[in-house]
């Protein structure tokens, strides 16, 4: 029998230091704590206890490393990486929210509990605060909730089944994480556990706003991850190899000549022109008769025709009309991309629906205060649904799609494609019409 609450709540860990990115929090000359500042390496700091792992770790490492080798111990990347958005005060979580909803929140002046386990359903907006405080001055400040990364890694070199935590408020870190640890699994086919990891600190050129309320360009260093160099050169071989047609060592001769290989066998080996390969060729229908034995074999003269082969028609592409699409199109269009990805029985990630979160509002960002409102506003445009939380994978996957999510290889920021911020405003319009608020979009531009 096991207890309720207490004996079933999953395999885990213990956690015996934490991975930082900034100095010490600091008093000011008011003797208010403030953050750190921002550091190029990984300040480390493990519990006292663990004197061993401490010693062991600064031989390896030092004092300031810049990079850490970890491994992740569940296929499962949350049971390993998450990121809410939350807010503190006096040390105490009063909220807890997934970019959409509260699935936590408490009144901070009477303690008394709002939300618990999402329930029941208040919709959360970052620009809003969650609360207030009073400073010493007696004044009354708003609480913000902050996104906020914890990552659980394992450090081989400690010889040890437990956790150091990394965590960061950093959007940028946040959808390095997500994006890079999605690519990984994706790879290794979901299988990410003992993958030999590199936990990294990166100097990129980002936007951030200063005193005066401007964007200006500072460098960060933002957190990496990659797979070990030597992994991948392992898996690359693995890859090459699992590139070639099933038994196709065994058709080649094992004598002292080497035997021809007739062109249709050709055709379907050749890594020169991979843009020629055809998906759906079939190794045992392209070889058969091509060969008497392993050592004389027999070629004919023609080889045999081939189907061509199909090209795949992206449901988004053009197709006659030109992009920046119309409203009514696009919705088309997107209809489209979710069969697609239906058709595909595709999983998105909570990675997934991060980046589409962020994106979307990103098609606004610096023209309105608000943009959270008018990424709802398109989501239920295009899908019926306000929420992201309410969609199903193909939906998710197909805003992804459509989005045309870049990074900025110089900065390591991510930006929705231009198209789409032109479509997304237009979609946007449509749906304000739709509810009846023409007015404002029949007027002539200017007036």
């Amino acid at each position: 029998m096991s207890i309720k609450g207490l004996t079933d709540r999953g395999q885990q860990f213990p956690e015996i230091g934490r991975i930082k990115k900034g100095s010490p929090k600091q008093k000011n000359e008011r003797g208010v704590e403030v953050m750190g500042k921002d550091l190029k390496y990984f300040r480390v700091e493990f519990d006292p206890s663990n004197e061993d792992a401490i010693k062991t770790f600064h031989e390896v490492y030092g004092e300031q490393p810049q990079a850490i080798r970890i491994l992740l111990p569940f296929n499962e990347i949350h049971r390993m990486w998450d990121a809410y958005y939350e807010a503190y005060t006096a040390g105490r979580m009063i909220a807890r929210a997934d970019g959409e909803r509260y699935l936590f929140l408490v009144n901070p002046q009477t303690g008394q509990t709002v939300v618990a386990n999402g329930e029941p359903q208040m919709e959360f907006k970052k620009e809003e605060p969650v609360g207030f405080y009073f400073s010493q001055k007696k004044e009354k400040k708003p609480i913000f909730a902050k996104p906020i990364g914890r990552l659980r890694v394992i450090v081989p070199e400690l010889r040890r089944l437990a956790y150091l935590t990394l965590q960061t408020t950093s959007i940028y870190d946040i959808l390095n994480i997500s994006s890079q640890l999605d690519a990984i699994s994706f790879i290794t086919n979901g299988h990410i556990t003992g993958v030999p990891l590199i936990l990294k600190r990166v100097p990129r050129m980002i936007s951030c706003p200063s005193s005066d309320g401007q964007k200006v360009r500072r460098e960060k260093w933002l957190i990496s991850i990659e797979a070990d160099p030597a992994w991948v050169n392992a898996k690359v071989a693995s890859m090459n190899a699992l590139s070639y047609p099933q038994d196709m060592v065994a058709l080649l001769p094992s004598g002292d000549k080497t035997a021809e290989v007739p062109p249709s066998v050709q055709r379907g080996i050749d890594q020169s022109n991979p843009d020629e390969a055809d998906e759906d060729w079939d190794p045992n229908a392209d070889i058969e008769g091509d060969f008497v034995d392993s050592y004389t074999p027999e070629i004919p003269e023609e080889p045999a025709p081939q189907d061509e082969p199909q090209t795949r028609i992206d449901p988004i592409a053009n197709n006659g009309h030109s992009r920046p699409y119309s409203a009514d199109v696009l919705l088309s269009k997107f209809s489209g991309l979710v069969s697609y990805y239906a058709d595909q029985n595709a999983n998105a990630t909570d990675g997934d629906k991060f980046a589409v979160r962020v994106n979307m509002e990103l098609c606004w960002a610096g023209k309105i205060k608000n943009p959270s409102e008018r990424r709802h506003d398109v989501t239920e445009y295009l899908t019926g649904k306000r929420s992201i939380d309410e969609l199903t994978s193909a939906q998710i996957l197909a805003l992804k799609h459509w989005l045309g999510i870049t990074r900025n290889k110089n900065t390591g920021e991510y930006y929705p494609g231009e198209t789409a911020v032109k479509e997304a405003e237009a979609a946007w319009e449509a749906y304000q019409k739709s509810k009846g608020q023409l007015d404002i979009f029949d007027a002539p531009r200017g007036e």
